[in-house]
């Protein structure tokens, strides 16, 4: 049996009518830069999370806008986590700041708030949490202290679209939300596109930024140096589809997770731990193990191909590589995850095939 980590393309088939028609429409409309489905998808976004939203061209303009419209720039430090994709430290970077590296926790796999406010300096200006593989960080506490330290709160929800924190959906909390429909994540178009949800005066600052400062009056007036960071109009029609349908989506995931713990509960192995008061939408189920490689190999001569979210901490790269670093717990996680697909329409049998297999490796 032959198990991709992911499958966009049955999820696909399972909407194949509407996202065709609306495919369609959006060609026909000729609606390719902003128009009809843009703006469509942008109401849909911000009805859903009861928060202003900027659409932009992918997660990654989404952190950097996002780090833009809050001032941020050279002499700025940012506080982030270093298990994390390598976006969300480069993005600091670009915007002239200096990315500040703290480690997780073994709980949830999120930012460790205790070593998060040892590093608070004169000179941080914001704190950028991941929620990585699919449930969101303390934010009751992370908000309180962005509050006594006067920091702006940049949430990176790219692995976490759809859940909830205290039965709050993401950004609840925060000044910005970050979010990626990047393929495989839990709301996914057919190529790049990402979202700013937050604060109406910072997203309408981000608005301004996609579109090279452009005046509202002038196409051809520009009032300060912006980007090109615009969202495209054939992605928002295929996402203002699955938008509809990502909280089913979520759940099958839900599901998936809950068969794996249930199978794979008595091998020795580190299941993914759900937090009591987070509702988990597994972006990835990621385990944890010494002897990951050899798992993953031995997986897939099995046909079952996996994933290492992320097999290097930032502070490890060789773009920030530092010898003096003291993050063991992004160490020790990244030398030991390994994900196993999770994604929504995969069969009983296909994750019953995972479990079996993986329960033959240590048999």
């Amino acid at each position: 049996m032959e198990i991709t980590y992911g499958n966009p393309f049955r999820q696909y088939q399972s909407l194949q009518s509407e996202i065709n028609d609306v495919i369609q429409d959006c060609i026909n409309r000729s609606a390719f830069i902003g128009g009809y489905y843009h703006n469509k998808f942008e109401e849909q976004m911000a009805a859903y999370h009861n928060k202003s939203c900027a659409l932009v061209a992918s997660g990654t303009a989404a952190q950097q806008l996002s780090l833009l419209a809050c001032g941020i720039g050279p002499g700025d430090e940012v506080i982030v986590p270093s298990m994390t994709f390598f976006s969300t430290a480069e993005t600091v970077s670009q915007v002239g700041a200096t990315p500040v590296f703290c480690d997780i926790n073994l709980t949830d796999y999120c930012i460790d708030i205790q070593h998060l406010e040892s590093l608070i300096t004169a000179n941080t200006k914001a704190i950028m949490p991941v929620d990585l593989y699919g449930q969101q960080c303390d934010y009751h506490n992370l908000r309180q202290l962005c509050n006594f330290y006067n920091l702006f709160l940049i949430q990176d929800s790219a692995q976490s679209f759809g859940s909830k924190y205290h039965d709050q959906k993401v950004g609840a909390s925060a000044d910005l939300a970050i979010h990626s429909f990047y393929p495989g994540k839990n709301l996914d178009c057919m190529g790049d596109a990402g979202a700013v949800t937050g604060d109406e005066k910072l997203v309408d600052r981000i608005k301004y930024l996609r579109n090279h400062c452009r005046s509202s009056e002038s196409k051809y007036t520009h009032y300060g140096i912006g980007w090109n960071h615009r969202c495209d109009g054939i992605q928002a029609a295929i996402l203002s589809v699955k938008i509809n349908y990502i909280d089913q989506f979520n759940e099958q995931r839900r599901i998936n997770a809950e068969f794996y713990n249930n199978k794979l509960r008595d091998l020795d192995i580190v299941l993914p731990k759900a937090n009591t008061h987070n509702l988990h939408v597994y972006n990835q189920y990621a385990i944890l193990h010494k002897d990951r490689q050899m798992i993953a190999d031995f997986l897939l001569q099995k046909g079952i191909h996996t994933g290492m979210q992320f097999p290097l901490g930032c502070h490890q790269q060789p773009a920030y590589y530092s010898s003096t670093a003291n993050l063991p717990v992004s160490e020790h996680v990244a030398a030991q995850c390994l994900s196993l697909p999770v994604w929504p329409g995969m069969t009983e049998t296909e994750l019953d095939y995972v479990s079996t297999s993986l329960s033959e490796y240590f048999e």
